[in-house]
């Protein structure tokens, strides 16, 4: 049996393709794909700069939600029927699509396919850097920059749960109005403010406890000026380039720590374990209504294009969705 799937093509172009229907393996669950989430590592993906780990598919995508249709023989506690959003290491763009069953989230009742799509790799990631390897503590004061991103509005929204002060930054006061909403204590336009002075005066000169860095490039030094005495901060995102230059000194005088985070190569285990904590510590929050997964605009799998160029232009505040015809 053969699927729709969409892949990378020469010159970033995205192209459609049929491909095998996969088959799920023994600890697998095999989901028909409502709604798919938009992530810059898809962007990147299709110029050629973030290829799948050995072994994954080359579909793109790497998160998804909708109806288990079947089960390897090893699954328990998920059965055909269930809805659910997944993370994946790829191939989310696609009609059909396999994933381990202990990195799935069964999907609350009555909460849409759209909204569920926008909760996997965002939580996941927000969930590793801040509580898994940033070590995020009850009453720490935490900065978030890109906050309304898709990552960032789930990263602020999840430090606000854990009992965190939350400072964020963006680039427009719409922005930065919704970061507030979602819990953010102190707001910073970067595109005006000077976000370490910033950040020190809302901390009276202690600096923050930990950062999380979804920029890196020159900005880094920013945080590093801004941070604690054996504060930390976590680097998952390089929006702003890859290279900075450090002062040492500084992260010997402050008992600094460095950080950084991806899923996509992470190892099974690892997700499994996240996926383990999720279940236990974040969905009773997202079934009552405190956690808000935030969905900027639903395209068409069909826009595919016009989302990228969406995304591109950073022009979300939350999550961007594509929706399959099911």
């Amino acid at each position: 049996m053969v699927m729709r799937a969409l892949f990378a093509a020469s010159g970033g172009r995205l192209e459609w393709r049929s491909a095998p229907r996969p088959q799920p393996a023994e600890n697998e669950v095999l989901i028909r794909v409502h709604a798919a989430g938009v992530n810059r590592a898809d962007l990147l993906q299709r110029r050629g700069y973030y290829p799948p780990p050995p072994g994954v598919t080359e579909i793109l995508g790497l998160e998804c939600a909708g109806i288990v249709e079947r089960c390897g023989p090893a699954v328990v506690d998920v059965k055909p029927g269930d809805a659910v959003c997944a993370l994946l290491a790829g191939g989310a763009y696609a009609e059909y699509c396999c994933v381990p069953a202990d990195q799935i989230l069964f999907v609350p009742s009555g909460r849409g396919f759209t909204e569920a799509a926008a909760v996997p790799e965002a939580v996941f990631t927000a969930w590793r850097n801040l509580v898994d390897v940033g070590g995020l503590r009850t009453d720490e004061r935490v900065y978030i920059n890109a906050a309304a991103s898709g990552v960032g509005t789930a990263a602020v929204q999840i430090a606000v749960l854990c009992g965190a002060h939350v400072a964020a930054s963006a680039g427009s006061p719409q922005k930065l109005k919704t970061c507030r909403e979602l819990g953010a204590e102190f707001t910073i336009n970067y595109r005006e403010q000077d976000v370490a002075a910033e950040l020190n005066r809302w901390t009276d000169g202690r600096g923050v406890n930990l950062a999380l860095d979804m920029v890196g490039g020159e900005q880094f030094n920013t945080l590093l000026q801004s941070l604690s005495h054996a504060g930390r901060v976590v680097v998952i995102g390089l929006l702003g380039g890859r290279e900075s230059k450090i002062d040492l000194a500084r992260l010997l005088q402050r008992g600094i720590t460095i950080s950084s985070g991806t899923l996509r190569n992470a190892e099974a285990e690892v997700k499994a374990r996240l996926a383990a904590q999720l279940r236990e510590r974040f969905m009773p929050a997202w079934e009552s209504g405190r956690y808000r997964p935030l969905v900027d605009r639903v395209f068409s799998i069909e826009q595919t294009n016009d989302a990228h160029e969406y995304m591109r232009a950073a022009r979300n505040t939350g999550k961007i969705i594509l929706q399959f015809d099911v």
